[in-house]
């Protein structure tokens, strides 16, 4: 059997602790969402915040949904993290040059570790350079998240966030009449 690669038809968060916590080089966190209580469990094992990077979407659309959370951003920030804003990024990678890679569908948030997520993880090291260094193409494209834009962000979305929630219980409402509509045909049928 190869053990160079596991899969997780579950959630890799306890994985991705003990990954992160035997760190001692580099660290790249890529999650579109990135959320407390998890964030939190796996970044509080970092030894050196220095050595990580976190790659995410900053968007207003993310933290008025709540997606993202801009306070769990900030503590990063202020922790020493370098947080990156990556248009478009959508995969959930934590790579660890050399030791580990996992490839999967689980962002780093709390709804990741109740969601049905799947990962694939690669403790091949030819495999995972090969995977940085595709990873590095990305990151050229990247832009520093600063202290300004978490603090613009953190005073603005507030409002938004409040017409947001106004309609997303519009949008449950409806969707929980199209559910019970359907319900009632399936019994009359």
């Amino acid at each position: 059997m190869d053990n160079k690669y596991e899969h997780y038809i579950k959630s890799i968060d306890r994985r991705w602790k003990k990954e992160v916590k035997q760190a001692t080089d580099k660290i790249f966190v890529l999650s579109p969402y990135i959320t407390s209580r998890t964030a939190d469990v796996i970044l509080n094992n970092v030894k050196k915040t220095e050595i990580c990077e976190i790659y995410t979407v900053f968007s207003v659309n993310n933290f008025i949904s709540s997606s993202s959370s801009i306070h769990t951003i900030k503590r990063l920030y202020e922790k020493g993290f370098n947080l990156y804003h990556l248009e478009k990024l959508h995969a959930k990678i934590i790579l660890i040059p050399n030791q580990f890679a996992s490839i999967g569908s689980q962002n780093l948030t709390y709804n990741g570790v109740r969601n049905k997520e799947a990962s694939i993880i690669i403790t091949d090291s030819l495999k995972i350079q090969d995977i940085l260094e595709e990873l590095k193409k990305w990151f050229l494209q990247r832009s520093i998240i600063t202290e300004s834009m978490i603090n613009e962000m953190e005073d603005n979305f507030i409002p938004l966030q409040d017409k947001f929630f106004e309609l997303q219980q519009e949008a449950a409402a409806l969707e929980n009449s199209i559910w019970d509509n359907e319900y009632k045909r399936i019994q009359d049928f």
